[in-house]
C-alpha cells in the first residue's frame, strides 16, 4: 500500500462505516494515419484516485486526481451524501481470485517511432492494392488499477493493450469496412486480416441499386453492437427491478436461435481487457447469459443485487474513472460457428454484408426494435459481391433477428461492446433508396 493510499484508508476508517477505494494510473500513446499519411500523435498519462464510501447505510462518492489533500477527498465523499443514496449493499470481502497474465514488459518499450513503423507497414501494404481511402489508428495503453475495501480486499492488476484500428472508407464518405486489432503483448496484423479487408472493399466498390425486399443479412462483428446495446438492457438487473425488459420471467426459456451463444469471461487471454475483479473488488468469473438459445443469467453489480436480492455478478465497473461503478458488462461475447467469412458470404442467395451502421443506438431500445443506416451495405447475388448499395437501412427486432440465424462465423473478433463472430441472418427487411 502506496503513502497516499495508506492515509486515505486510514482517514476513511475514522470516518466511515465502509469504503472502497480505488485508483487507475493510466498511460496511453496513440498513432494516426489519415488517407495513408501519417497525421498525429497524441500521449497521456494520468491518475485517478476515488473513494466510494458508506455511513449509516447512506452512499457517498468523491475523486481527485491529485491526492495532495487527502482531507479533502474524505470531505467530498462526506458532503455527497447528503442526497441520501442509499448504501446498504456494503462493499466486498476479500476473496481468492485468479492471477492473470494481462501485462507484457514488451510494452514498455514501445515507443511512438516504432508505432509509426508498424501502421507505415500497414500503408505499404495495402495501398497499392486498393483505391480506398486508407485510415489507421495505432494505441499503446497500459494500466494499473488497485482496489481496496475495509473488508480486506486489496486487489492490484496490471493490463497491457495493443490496439490497431485499420479502415478502408469509400469515397466522398465516411462508409467504411473496418477491424479492430487487439492484444496484450506486441504483433504484427496478419496479412489474412488485410487481405479479407481488401477482398470487401475491392469487390463492393461500384456502387449498385437493387430492388428492396427481405433478404438474407450478414452482421459483421463491427455492426454487431446494434443487437448487443440492445442484449444489455435488456439483461441487466436494473432493468429486472424498474421492470423495464421483455426478458422478465424468462429464465430457463428459449429466446433465441439454439446456434446463439452470448457470455463473458473475463477470464479469457486472448482478447483484451481480463479482470480478475471487477471495479467492486468482486472476484469475477465466466457467465452464460444465453445457452443455446436459452435465458440463463441477468448481470448485476453489488447494489442492484441487494435490491433484487440476489448475488452481484461481479459487473460493477466504472464506465469512467470519475464515477462510481455500476452494473455494466465490458466484453460480451458471442460463441463462434463452423462457418469461415467467405462460407457465410457463399450462402447468400441475395442480401446485404453490413460493416458498419449509422443509427445503432436508437429507436426502441428497451423492447429490441432498431432502425439502423448501413454504412454501407454490401450488396451480394449467388454468393458474390455485386457492389456497394448507399442510402440503404435495415428495420427489425433483434430477438426476431436471432431466431432467425442461418450460421455463424468460426472466429471471434475483439470490436464495439465485446467480441463477436459474423452472423448470417435470413428473411430480414431491407429498405434501398
Amino acid at each position: 500500500m502506496s503513502n497516499d493510499i495508506e492515509k486515505i484508508y486510514n482517514e476513511a476508517k475514522i470516518e466511515f462505516d465502509q469504503f472502497l477505494i480505488r485508483q487507475v494510473n493510466f498511460e496511453n500513446i496513440g498513432v494516426t494515419f489519415e488517407d495513408s499519411k501519417f497525421k498525429k500523435v497524441d500521449s497521456s498519462i494520468n491518475q485517478t484516485t476515488s473513494i466510494s464510501a458508506i455511513k449509516d447505510n447512506y452512499f457517498g462518492f468523491a475523486y481527485t486526481t491529485s491526492i495532495d489533500d487527502v482531507g479533502a477527498l474524505i470531505q467530498n465523499a462526506k458532503n455527497s451524501m447528503v442526497g441520501k443514496v442509499d448504501g446498504s449493499f456494503g462493499v466486498a470481502e476479500k476473496d481468492k481470485i485468479e492471477n492473470l497474465d494481462t501485462y507484457k514488459k514488451s510494452i514498455e518499450n514501445l515507443t511512438a517511432e516504432d508505432m509509426l513503423d508498424k501502421l507505415n507497414k500497414i500503408v505499404v501494404y495495402l495501398k497499392d492494392k486498393t483505391k480506398a481511402q486508407i485510415n489507421l489508428e495505432g494505441y499503446i495503453e497500459k494500466i494499473n488499477l488497485k482496489v481496496l475495501t475495509s473488508k480486506g480486499v486489496d486487489y492490484d492488476q496490471k493490463i497491457s493493450t495493443y490496439i490497431n484500428y485499420i479502415s478502408l472508407i469509400y469515397p466522398g464518405s465516411y462508409s467504411n469496412v473496418s477491424r479492430i486489432f487487439a492484444s496484450y503483448d506486441i504483433e504484427d496484423l496478419d496479412k489474412e486480416t488485410l487481405d479479407y479487408l481488401l477482398f470487401l472493399y475491392n469487390q463492393s466498390e461500384k456502387q449498385v441499386r437493387p430492388q428492396s425486399g427481405k433478404m438474407k443479412v450478414l452482421f459483421l462483428p463491427e455492426a454487431f453492437y446494434t443487437f448487443i446495446y440492445r442484449l444489455s438492457s435488456a439483461l441487466s438487473g436494473n432493468s429486472l427491478i424498474y421492470k423495464r425488459t421483455p426478458l422478465e420471467g424468462k429464465i430457463g426459456q428459449k429466446i433465441t436461435s439454439n446456434q446463439f451463444t452470448l457470455f463473458h469471461d473475463p477470464h479469457r487471454l486472448d482478447f483484451p481487457y481480463a479482470r480478475a475483479f471487477d471495479d467492486e473488488g468482486t472476484r469475477t468469473e465466466k457467465i452464460n447469459f444465453i445457452e443455446k438459445g436459452v435465458l440463463k443469467n441477468f448481470y448485476f453489480n453489488r447494489k442492484a443485487a441487494h435490491k433484487y436480492g440476489v448475488k452481484s455478478t461481479a459487473h460493477g465497473y466504472c464506465q469512467e474513472p470519475t464515477e462510481p461503478a455500476s452494473a455494466f458488462v465490458p466484453n460480451f461475447m458471442v460463441e463462434k460457428g463452423d462457418k469461415s467469412i467467405y462460407q457465410l458470404i457463399s450462402m447468400m442467395d441475395k442480401g446485404v454484408i453490413i460493416p458498419s451502421v449509422l443509427g445503432a443506438h436508437s429507436g426502441n431500445i428497451q423492447n429490441g426494435d432498431f432502425s439502423i443506416g448501413l454504412s454501407p451495405g454490401i450488396y451480394v447475388e449467388n454468393g458474390n459481391i455485386i457492389g456497394h448499395v448507399k442510402d440503404s437501412m435495415v428495420a427489425a427486432n433483434i430477438y426476431d433477428c436471432l431466431n432467425k440465424i442461418v450460421a455463424i462465423e468460426d472466429k471471434i473478433h475483439f470490436s464495439i461492446m465485446g467480441s463477436f463472430p459474423a452472423i448470417l441472418f435470413d428473411d430480414i427487411n431491407v429498405v434501398i433508396k
